[in-house]
């Protein structure tokens, strides 16, 4: 029982360690850093298969791009990274853009998942 306690005493103390350290590294600016290699990697993968949709002619690919694209939209749309590099100057289109993203994400990946399977 009190091998227990500590087990669990350590357990906590860990945990709140790991909240310390994820707080200091967002307050260092780590969050932009992971939310730019985010959108890379989503980027990347975009690219990878326009590649693939010219090699092999086939439309799912097509719609995993807008699928990727649609979730590369959301976290834009949400962070305000989007309002302030992409579309600034549309307001109309600043406070619209999040559920535009979450359908527009939606709609492809349904599409998608359609022609796929």
């Amino acid at each position: 029982m009190l091998a227990s306690f500590f087990i669990n005493a350590l357990a906590l103390a860990s945990s709140i360690y790991v909240i310390q350290v994820l707080n200091r590294y967002v307050s260092s600016g780590v969050d932009a850093t992971l939310a730019t290699l985010t959108f890379g990697v989503i980027l990347a993968i975009a690219i990878f298969n326009l590649f693939l949709i010219l090699s092999l002619r086939d439309i799912s690919y097509f719609y995993f791009v807008l699928s990727a694209i649609g979730y590369m939209l959301f976290p834009l749309a949400a962070n305000g990274i989007g309002f302030q590099f992409f579309w600034g100057d549309s307001f109309w289109l600043a406070n619209r853009s999040i559920v535009l993203s979450v359908n527009f994400a939606s709609i492809s990946t349904i599409l998608f998942t359609r022609s796929f399977l």
